[in-house]
């Protein structure tokens, strides 16, 4: 991943203080010779009474219709946990810190699954098709000052 991402000439990598995230972008980061910077923000989901379930369990415990639900709508959560559209909130704000402290242009975001899929709905247009992959490198062009993401290029990784 990290030969892939040379040729974008990243000045830094953002991450999650989570150990997949963080431990992929330490990788990254010293692949491409950029600084590592952590952000909380970043985190995954959190997906309350369902944190540890698999897929399986959650829909058995919380039913078909809110797991699926909780995954496509963003006002869903699950008891406890957090809606999508807080989880967006949170990565936006996350990418608003730091790029107001930062001088980097060209940054590197490690992040979950879930916040991924969150700032991309909030990114591509209304109606587009959900097919958000955690193994695809999206490239944005984020505006600070209106908080929008907007995709300029989208590409699958290949992960041997």
């Amino acid at each position: 991943m990290g030969e892939s991402l040379r040729r974008h000439r990243l000045d830094a990598v953002l991450s999650s203080d989570l150990s997949r995230a963080r431990i992929t972008a330490q990788i990254v980061a010293m692949a491409i010779g950029a600084p590592l910077f952590i952000e909380t923000g970043l985190r995954e989901t959190n997906v309350g009474a369902a944190e540890g379930l698999l897929w399986a369990e959650a829909k058995t415990r919380f039913g078909e219709g809110l797991t699926e639900r909780w995954y496509s709508d963003g006002d869903v959560a699950f008891p406890r946990g957090e809606t999508g559209i807080a989880t967006r909130t949170r990565g936006l704000a996350a990418l608003r810190r730091f790029t107001a402290v930062h001088p980097h242009r060209r940054i590197g975001v490690s992040t979950h699954g879930a916040m991924v899929r969150q700032l991309m709905k909030h990114a591509l247009p209304a109606g587009s098709p959900a097919g958000v992959r955690n193994t695809a490198l999206y490239m944005l062009r984020y505006e600070p000052a209106d908080e929008r993401l907007i995709v300029v290029e989208k590409e699958e990784l290949v992960l041997c």
